[in-house]
């Protein structure tokens, strides 16, 4: 089920290092006026300075983001290939 809710919502499955992302929920006080906090850590969290600890938002903004640049990239590279492809020097038409 938290697997579904992580691809629903797009949250990165890996941490740059390879390990697995880990979704944690701390409730704070009793019941009726408990808080809630969503974190994100790497399987492999270690305090060397190259894994740290973030809200799950700030992981979902960071995919985004890469999402965002890798389509970018597609889209000068298929504008790339269309210029080449209508060139009169191309042989193929």
């Amino acid at each position: 089920m938290l697997q579904a809710w992580l691809i629903r919502n797009r949250v990165p499955a890996r941490c740059p290092c390879g390990g697995r992302i880990i979704h944690e929920v701390r409730w704070e006080g009793r019941l009726r006026h408990s808080s809630c906090e969503e974190v994100l850590h790497c399987k492999n969290y270690e305090a060397d300075g190259l894994h740290h600890r973030q809200p799950w938002v700030i992981g979902v903004e960071e995919h985004i983001e890469r999402l965002t640049r890798r389509v970018e990239e597609v889209e000068v590279l298929i504008k790339f290939v269309r210029r080449r492809g209508s060139s009169p020097h191309s042989g193929g038409r």
